[in-house]
């Protein structure tokens, strides 16, 4: 599979519903996802019934957060997580779901929400504890100085792999349409991206491709007086997949990036 394309099996798999808006994913395990039997009638996709599986929210007395078409052998491990002070990000969905048969599995990464503050330099003496690069504010959003789309994907592929076993960097591709073909609202800046990575994975040789869409605003007055503070908000959103090819010796994960 080229890294550039995104599989349709796998936009159709996760199909998710959310009754208070975006939302992005996490590896995580998780009791409250709803396994279920193909019904008569299942759609069918390469050979395999898919059927709905929903998440719920047990912060909000169990009501269905999220459904999610899977093929019926599949496991799922799904939360959802309020943080109520957080304004910015108050909430963040994660899903892990694995075919028992082989190493075939979906991850979601929770979006990764930055602001960037510049203090103009006359004013900075009267800011007594400014957030250090990477601390998470009060808000929610994570304080850092805006970075180029391939560097934010490759701190994250580090973020969640560095611990692999012979780890590769296989290539990188731009992907202008990745967003529309995600059918992800228009963000400020919006730019996809894809990564390929090697790694051994149980002892085998595997490979993971990474999609993401990066955004970035412009800045803006967030102050008083025009230029006193300026902000940028931008990010990145990540949606994550893997799957190992069975009798080759050689497997691929795949990774589809975009909040929902």
């Amino acid at each position: 599979m080229e890294i550039s394309q995104v599989s349709r099996k796998f936009c159709l798999l996760f199909a998710l519903t959310l009754p208070f808006g975006p939302f992005a994913c996490s590896q995580t395990q998780h009791p409250a996802a709803q396994q279920k039997s193909a019904p008569a009638g299942a759609p069918v996709i390469g050979g395999e019934h898919f059927v709905k599986r929903t998440i719920t929210d047990t912060q909000q007395g169990g009501m269905p957060a999220a459904t999610i078409y899977l093929p019926e052998s599949w496991h799922l491990d799904g939360k959802i997580e309020w943080h109520y002070g957080w304004t910015e990000n108050p909430v963040a969905m994660s899903a892990q779901a694995e075919n028992p048969a082989n190493a075939e599995a979906y991850f979601c990464y929770p979006l990764l929400r930055f602001d960037s503050i510049q203090v103009a330099a006359n004013l900075r003496q009267y800011v007594k504890s400014p957030p250090k690069q990477g601390e998470r504010m009060a808000m929610g959003a994570i304080n850092l100085d805006p970075r180029p789309p391939l560097q934010i994907m490759a701190m994250f592929i580090h973020q969640v792999r560095g611990t692999v076993t012979n780890f590769k960097w296989v290539g990188q591709q731009s992907l202008p349409g990745l967003a529309s073909a995600l059918e992800l609202d228009p963000w400020p800046g919006q730019q996809g991206i894809a990564v390929k990575i090697g790694y051994d994975l149980n002892g085998k040789p595997v490979e993971e491709a990474f999609y993401g869409v990066y955004y970035r605003t412009q800045p803006v007055n967030a102050g008083g007086a025009a230029g006193a503070v300026t902000q940028t908000n931008w990010g990145l959103r990540v949606r994550s997949s893997h799957s190992t090819m069975v009798g080759t010796g050689k497997g691929h994960r795949r990774s589809a990036g975009g909040n929902v």
